[in-house]
């Protein structure tokens, strides 16, 4: 089953880099829930956001944000129903064009081949800087 999820959970990217909403949601349970290690007040796509809605927002919050240049998933590791993904995320920040790059775990968890839940895990106190025009090293 890791190697079934792997592979959904690299359709799900393959989507994302195509801005193909409607293929990410179709690898979505009714109930998934993304979000971000974070609070909302200081990443605004932070959520939770919950079922195909929720995905679409933080997607699209996301997208009002962050512009990425470079997204690469360096390594993945599966066990079960879980999936985790580790990247390098380099870009700019939508608003004011401040520069930014992180790195970043993902977490995914997968029920009958859809995802169910999606967290995401990186230095938030960095990203929030960033958006606030000042990141820090």
């Amino acid at each position: 089953m890791s190697d079934t999820n792997t592979a959904i959970v690299r359709q799900v990217y393959d989507a994302f880099v195509r801005k193909d909403l409607p293929s990410i949601l179709a690898l979505q349970a009714d109930d998934s829930e993304w979000s971000v290690a974070a609070s909302s007040q200081l990443i605004p796509w932070a959520g939770p956001f919950q079922g195909q809605d929720g995905v679409t927002q933080f997607l699209r919050t996301l997208s009002e944000w962050l512009v990425a240049e470079r997204f690469e998933i360096l390594r993945y590791f599966a066990e079960g129903d879980t999936v985790v993904a580790l990247g390098y995320q380099r870009g700019h920040v939508r608003p004011d064009h401040t520069d930014y790059e992180f790195d970043f775990v993902h977490v995914w968890t997968l029920r009958d081949s859809k995802v169910t839940r999606f967290r995401v895990y990186y230095d938030t106190a960095y990203v929030a800087s960033a958006l606030q025009g000042h990141p820090t090293a």
